[in-house]
């Protein structure tokens, strides 16, 4: 694993995201229910115009609940390394030592260059309670944040991530997210079929002009 050290949102965190897969975009090659994505090719080609225009597509600037998470992060971070007794390495952009692919954790925890855990900071009001209760009935975190935590298990070579919902005035909670082999495994065999038909589909791009 390769750490990028910029800040998040910043131009320069877009640049070296462009044209590789990423942890947001981890449904698109395995879904949170662990089924082979129907969204892998359509991926594959988005990042491949990407490639050969040299700027995202779909760029957006967020919206109200995106900022809220921004300006909540800081705070969920300290809240997080005070709980836990941990301290959390920020960082902005981590890939795999060819840099195919990449994941975004907010976090890297553990001894410098020997980092066994990581950590995911959910800061969204809408989604905080159900969440919540969906925590204190099952014990987990909801299946939508299966396919993201993974593939960053995966790329920063993690034995966990702790996933944590954070608000300022409602109680907060930490899901500890272990690896799944089997889940892991199909990421890596989707990855490889992504960027050999994000290759194929640059190159007829190029071939077409």
């Amino acid at each position: 694993m390769i750490v990028h050290n910029m800040e998040q949102g910043t131009p320069e965190w877009h640049e070296i995201r462009l044209g590789k897969p990423t942890g947001s975009c981890a449904s698109k090659l395995v879904s949170p229910t662990g089924k082979l994505s129907t969204s892998m090719k359509p991926y594959a080609e988005k990042l491949a115009a990407e490639l050969f225009l040299g700027e995202e597509l779909d760029s957006w600037d967020g919206n109200k609940y995106t900022e809220y998470g921004h300006e909540n992060e800081p705070l969920a971070r300290n809240w997080h390394s005070f709980k836990s007794g941990i301290d959390v390495l920020e960082v902005g952009f981590c890939t795999d030592d060819l840099m195919q692919y990449g994941a975004s954790p907010d976090g890297l925890i553990g001894p410098k260059d020997a980092w066994n855990g990581g950590s995911e900071y959910k800061c969204l009001p809408v989604e905080h309670l159900p969440a919540l209760m969906h925590y204190k009935k099952h014990g987990t975190a909801p299946d939508k944040y299966i396919s993201q935590t993974q593939f960053e298990l995966f790329v920063c070579e993690l034995e966990w991530i702790d996933l944590v919902h954070y608000h300022p005035r409602l109680p907060s909670f930490i899901v500890r997210q272990g690896r799944n082999d089997a889940f892991i495994a199909k990421l890596e065999s989707q990855l490889k079929l992504c960027l050999e038909y994000r290759d194929e589909v640059l190159y007829t791009i190029e071939q077409t002009q």
